[in-house]
């Protein structure tokens, strides 16, 4: 039997992961500056509720400055990224870089000895020279977005063509 509502869920979702990844593909500036301002905004809701729970906890004067110190760095970070999007842009970009530079060598390290993989040895040089790129190149941030746009209109694509699929 159809059922419009379990139809109308499973469309939804995949029309919604589509839309998605099209806005990160075409409009990655905006989609940048949305992604940057909602963290901006809940570090520093973080860092608020990380003082208030503080003060009500300990009240001024105890040993347990740590909680109060990482919410006030948390709300001061939030702030700065608010207000310097292109400066978290370059640390992000140097942050995913040596990521992906430690992954590499992590993966070349494992792959090492005699049954090594020939493939698994590739994956991990792409690996390293990716997070060389990515670390020093500010462009990298754009096509990281326009990957993530892509990924997720393949994945809206192929759901939906799968959830076609079981249904008949």
């Amino acid at each position: 039997m159809f059922d419009l509502n379990k139809n109308a869920a499973g469309i939804s979702r995949w029309v919604i992961l589509g839309i998605l990844g099209l806005f990160l593909l075409f409009f990655r500036q905006s989609a940048k500056s949305i992604v940057y301002a909602v963290f901006a905004i809940g570090l520093m809701l973080a860092g608020v509720a990380s003082v208030v729970g503080w003060w009500q906890e300990h009240k001024v004067g105890t040993d347990d400055l740590f909680s109060l110190g990482g919410g006030v760095a948390l709300f001061i970070f939030g702030i700065w990224i608010f207000r310097n999007p292109g400066s978290f842009d370059r640390i992000l970009n140097m942050i995913a870089g040596v990521v992906l530079v430690i992954c590499g060598i992590n993966w070349m390290n494992r792959n090492a000895g005699a049954n090594g993989s020939k493939a698994m040895s590739i994956l991990s040089i792409v690996a390293i020279v990716a997070g060389i790129i990515i670390a020093f190149s500010h462009a990298a941030t754009n096509w990281v977005i326009s990957a993530c746009g892509i990924g997720l209109i393949y994945t809206a694509v192929t759901g939906y063509i799968s959830e076609k699929a079981l249904r008949s």
